[in-house]
């Protein structure tokens, strides 16, 4: 294998298993009486030995890149940081806060798991915006 196809196949790969970082909204009457809004915010992204970062999501939304190579950016507190600037930005509190940490083992062979080889780490933390009387947490 040559060294230009093997950089193509590495680049696929990376393409193929790139993370993800989600700001996800709703806002709908069924939330309850004060609550203006439900979000969910999550980043993934793809470790070797479940310890060196390989890809993921990238924590800057406005990037013309959404994933960052290399870079251990799948933490709790980048993403509740991100959290807290949507509810400072919307003038409301933060309640009813769910966090969910994962780490999964990626490949199984003959039904037989290999494990910490390619591990997709992925944290993700739901909460429900509260209208607050004087704006602000």
């Amino acid at each position: 294998m040559s060294a230009k196809t093997a950089a193509m196949a590495l680049a696929a790969a990376m393409l193929a298993l790139d993370g993800c970082f989600t700001v996800e909204e709703a806002s709908t009457s069924a939330l309850g009486r004060g609550v203006k809004k439900h979000v969910m915010v999550e980043n993934y992204g793809w470790y070797l030995f479940g310890c060196v970062p390989i890809v993921c999501g990238n924590e800057n939304l406005a990037s013309w890149c959404p994933f960052s190579l290399f870079c251990d950016e799948v933490k709790m507190p980048i993403a509740y940081s991100k959290l807290e600037e949507l509810a400072e930005r919307e003038g409301c509190k933060i309640a009813d806060l769910h966090i969910d940490d994962d780490n999964e083992v990626l490949f199984n062979a003959y039904y037989v798991t290999i494990p910490w080889v390619v591990v997709c780490k992925d944290v993700s933390i739901s909460a429900n915006l509260v209208e607050t009387g004087g704006g602000g947490k």
